[in-house]
C-alpha cells in the first residue's frame, strides 16, 4: 500500500466519523429537565414495596365482569358531560381562510 493510498483511506475514515460526533453546545442548561421532573412525578412512594400493608379491598365479582367486558371489547360508555370534550357546545367558531391582501 502506498503512502498516498493510506492517507486517502485515513481521511475518508476520519470524514466518516465526523458524522458520529454530537455537539451539545446549542442545548440550554435546562435541557431534559421536563423528563427528569416527569420521572420524579411518577414515583409516588418508592418505599411502598417494603411495607407490609395489605392491598386495598376489591370485589371479585365486579373485577370478573370488568375483565369479561374488556376481553369481548364491550366497554361501558361514559354518560357524564365530561366525556364530551371538543363537542360543538361552546366550541370555538371555525377559522376563516386567509386571503391575500388587496391593493397596490
Amino acid at each position: 500500500m502506498t503512502l498516498a493510498r493510506t492517507i486517502v483511506i485515513a481521511a475518508a475514515l476520519g470524514a466518516g466519523l465526523c458524522g458520529c460526533v454530537e455537539s451539545q453546545e446549542h442545548l440550554s442548561p435546562g435541557f431534559g429537565a421536563a423528563v427528569r421532573q416527569d420521572v420524579v412525578a411518577q414515583i409516588t412512594d418508592p418505599e411502598a414495596g417494603h411495607r407490609r400493608t395489605p392491598p386495598p379491598p376489591s370485589n371479585g365479582e365486579r373485577a370478573e365482569i370488568a375483565q369479561e367486558r374488556y376481553r369481548f371489547d364491550e366497554p361501558i360508555q361514559p354518560t357524564g358531560s365530561a366525556s364530551k370534550i371538543g363537542a360543538s357546545v361552546g366550541a370555538a367558531p371555525a377559522a376563516t381562510p386567509m386571503t391575500a391582501p388587496s391593493g397596490p
